[in-house]
């Protein structure tokens, strides 16, 4: 498909080409030239010169459409490096010969992991609601809260609008997101062979060895409660509501118009239509195996995929719900985690994948090396 960018362009470029090339605006043309001094110009060099400036046009256009972030590697997958993000950090420092550790409102750059699974750029503090409301009023911060959690601990976030930086590229007035941790499990993960055994504990105690939190990847439709909180969504609205993830070469890109790879899966994206997190959108897809229908979580925030039991399967297409094939390597935690997960195709199975979203068609194109599975 091609871009309306692009025919544009070429219309202009048609109409250019002949208004300089009839032959009483090419002779008035040249008459302006030879009056200041300079040598006439062919037919021919008008329309190179029209073609050089329409060409750069385009470029500059395409430049400013489009926005890229490195990626870096962690526990769970992939995650960018974010400067400037509102936090509450602790510090310590001796009163009375005694050492004290007290908490203060500071922007810090940390890793915040890119999760499919979520909607918003949520930086964990480790301290409880009293306490971020207490420095919020100290500092005389005006934010907003709101209602969102995780499966794996939290439950309320605390808004300000910023200006971040990722990859050295200014960002302004976008929403930042604090996550507080007073509403947890009961046990407390302290090595990864724990949570294989304990299931849905405190997750995010575990990935804040290696993370300082969450950007979620999905896209919160306009005029819903959660929007204003969404970084996602202010950036993807500002270049063209589409989203590529390039995993080999660690490259997540925002506004290209036009799908950069040949899918080997393709599905609608899922929006929650009702309660009080109407308007979030998922990469939930419709596949099926074995003539049964089955809801796929494609998750950039997990390690490991899940499905019915342990094993390789090749899923296929829902009519007028999915097209293609999607390879699935499950490795099932235990029946706690799975009573409250859907099936997901994880970061096991997108190491080497390209995925783009495109929210104004609602769509989700998945590209995996097929041919390693003899598929």
């Amino acid at each position: 498909m091609i871009s309306e960018k692009y025919i544009i362009f070429g219309i202009i470029f048609g109409i250019l080409s002949y208004v300089v090339t009839n032959p009483a605006t090419y002779k008035r043309i040249n008459g302006i030239l030879s009056r200041i001094g300079y040598t006439r110009i062919s037919q021919l060099g008008f329309i190179f010169i029209i073609l050089m400036i329409v060409t750069f046009a385009t470029f500059v256009t395409e430049s400013n459409d489009t926005i890229t972030f490195k990626m870096y590697n962690n526990i769970t997958g992939k995650s960018i490096l974010i400067e400037n993000v509102p936090s509450i950090i602790s510090n310590g420092k001796l009163i009375d010969g005694k050492p004290t550790v007290y908490q203060s409102y500071e922007l810090k750059t940390g890793l915040y992991g890119l999760d499919s699974g979520s909607h918003l750029l949520t930086d964990i503090v480790l301290v409880d609601d009293k306490k971020v409301v207490e420095i919020f009023k100290k500092n005389k911060l005006k934010g907003k809260t709101v209602s969102y959690g995780y499966g794996e601990g939290g439950k309320q976030v605390y808004k300000t609008d910023s200006d971040i930086k990722i990859d050295n590229k200014l960002l302004k007035n976008v929403p930042t997101n604090m996550i507080t941790l007073n509403y947890l499990y009961t046990h407390t993960c302290k090595t990864p062979i724990e949570y294989t055994k304990y299931g849905s504990c405190d997750l995010f105690s575990l990935e804040k060895e290696s993370l300082n939190g969450l950007m979620g990847l999905s896209y919160v439709l306009p005029n819903t409660p959660l929007h204003e909180f969404s970084l996602i969504s202010t950036l993807l609205e500002r270049h063209n509501k589409t989203l590529y993830l390039n995993m080999k070469q660690d490259k997540l890109t925002l506004g290209l118009k036009n799908l950069p790879f040949v899918p080997t899966f393709e599905g609608n994206i899922s929006v929650q239509k009702e309660g009080e997190h109407a308007g979030l959108t998922s990469w939930k897809v419709k596949a099926q195996y074995k003539d049964k229908i089955h809801e796929v979580f494609i998750d950039t925030g997990s390690n490991k995929s899940i499905f019915e039991k342990d094993g390789e399967f090749v899923l296929t297409n829902v009519p007028k719900e999915s097209s293609g094939k999607m390879y699935i390597t499950s490795t099932k935690v235990n029946k706690k985690v799975e009573m409250h997960m859907p099936y997901m195709l994880a970061m096991n199975d997108l190491k080497d994948s390209e995925i783009y979203a495109d929210y104004n068609t609602m769509k989700v194109y998945l590209k995996q090396d097929l041919s390693k599975y003899n598929i």
